[in-house]
């Protein structure tokens, strides 16, 4: 697929260039309107800019993302075999040409480093010999964008589940059909398929739903219905608010649910249930289950706001989640799968590795319940908390300066699962203030 540009190139040339809905005059007499649209692209808009016209947000709009990709795309793109432009070079270049006409000084005709354009890219800041304030402004954002690194978000394949296709708009879900008000089962149903925890058919979990009275007026109350599945499919859920704990669940693996509000309609018009699948620094990937061509490019919010990858993915900000979702409470449920544990049917070594020639750490009671956190064919990888005042810490890892008690969690009051030695070296998994969460191997023909 060829080079396009992104949002951040609209964004950024509508915030510099302004809008003009009625045609003007520029400085030179030159009738202009829109984002600084002419009669130079009469091909572009098919009309005459002339006294009198006037047009719409959404036509001037569609204009600029015409010019940009028609006229200034190409004059970024020719020089894209020399440098290989990333997304944020692209739309930096293509707003700095759309300014000035060309990057071709600017690249010195592709005789100049990426270093050195980064680096030139703030003297073309004078209009008729004059330093301009606006200008000198707008070229230290295109630097910006074109220094920023690109986001390396996962290009994972998800298969989603869609509530509008036709079949179900003839298919009961309470007092609507599948097809106008199954959000939330649907969005449920991509949140544990990505999540690996379970696959389930949206007729199934509509089914479910209705018979756990999750199925009320005007939607799905997923409080219940998350309750109801969780028992049935074997996870957990939390809800938040914070849009930290979001992107951290996220990044864990996790998925959620984003309850998304009426007053800022990102995902739909009116209330509406989506699942977050991923996240890779602030880009949240989004998998929408009422999915319609033209969906994310219908209004100015949407298409400045969200990328479309595939029919049903989408990536937005995680600011912009916490915008669509303010007016709900919770905004966000955290979908976890329950930790697979392991019993231990007599006491074993608690080893620094996989195999019986690693470093023995200490030893674990028999009947200590234990969370799978690795496996191989014959051991397994767990944790346990010790007490932090008892170690020294550096770099990760914590070196025991007495026997200590091996917890099940970090409390006085927490199962004692065994006992780790003095002077040995273990992984840090998690600290709190007096704990720390340590990880080591036990032999699995011992546990059960």
């Amino acid at each position: 697929m060829s080079k396009q540009i992104s949002d951040n190139c609209l964004t950024l040339v509508k915030r510099w260039e302004g809008c003009d809905l009625t045609a003007y005059r520029d400085p030179v007499g030159v009738w202009t309107i829109g984002y600084g649209t002419t009669d130079a692209d009469r091909s572009i808009t098919g009309v005459t800019i002339k006294k009198g016209l006037k047009i719409s947000q959404e036509t001037a709009e569609s204009w600029l993302r015409k010019s940009l990709e028609t006229k200034y795309l190409p004059l970024v793109l020719k020089y894209d075999d020399r440098y290989h432009w990333n997304q944020n070079q692209l739309d930096a270049l293509v707003s700095f040409a759309y300014n000035i006409g060309s990057i071709d000084q600017l690249t010195a005709n592709g005789t100049r480093s990426i270093a050195q354009i980064s680096a030139h890219i703030t003297a073309y800041n004078k209009a008729g010999g004059r330093v301009l304030n606006g200008l000198t402004n707008r070229r230290r954002e295109e630097k910006a964008l074109f220094d920023r690194k690109v986001s390396t978000v996962s290009t994972k394949k998800y298969t989603v589940t869609f509530q509008t296709e036709s079949k179900y708009k003839v298919v009961r879900y309470g007092g609507n059909s599948v097809y106008n008000s199954a959000c939330g089962p649907a969005s449920l149903c991509n949140a544990l398929r990505a999540a690996g925890i379970a696959d389930v058919g949206l007729l199934t979990m509509c089914k479910l739903a209705v018979s756990c009275g999750a199925r009320v007026d005007g939607g799905t109350d997923m409080q219940t219905l998350l309750k109801a599945a969780s028992e049935k499919y074997g996870f957990s859920f939390t809800g938040t608010y914070k849009n930290a704990y979001l992107r951290k669940h996220l990044k864990a693996g996790g998925t959620a649910i984003l309850h998304a509000g009426s007053a800022y309609q990102l995902f739909a018009n009116g209330g509406h249930f989506v699942a977050a699948v991923g996240a890779s620094g602030d880009v949240i990937t989004v998998l929408d289950s009422y999915w319609y061509d033209g969906k994310y490019t219908s209004t100015t919010l949407r298409r400045d706001n969200v990328k479309v990858i595939a029919k049903g993915v989408i990536q937005t900000s995680l600011i912009q989640c916490g915008k669509a979702t303010i007016d709900r409470n919770p905004s966000y449920y955290l979908i976890m799968p329950k930790p697979k544990t392991a019993t231990t049917t007599a006491k074993v070594n608690a080893r620094s590795g996989a195999g019986v020639t690693k470093r023995k750490l200490g030893t674990i009671d028999k009947g200590a319940t234990l969370t799978v956190l690795e496996e191989t064919r014959n051991w397994i990888k767990t944790g346990v908390w010790i007490a932090k005042k008892h170690c020294e810490l550096e770099d990760g890892r914590a070196v025991t300066l007495a026997n200590l008690n091996a917890r099940a969690a970090n409390s006085i009051k927490s199962d004692k699962v065994g006992t780790i030695r003095k002077g040995v070296t273990l992984s840090v998994l998690e600290m709190t203030e007096n704990w720390v969460k340590v990880s080591f191997w036990v032999a699995r023909k011992y546990t059960k």
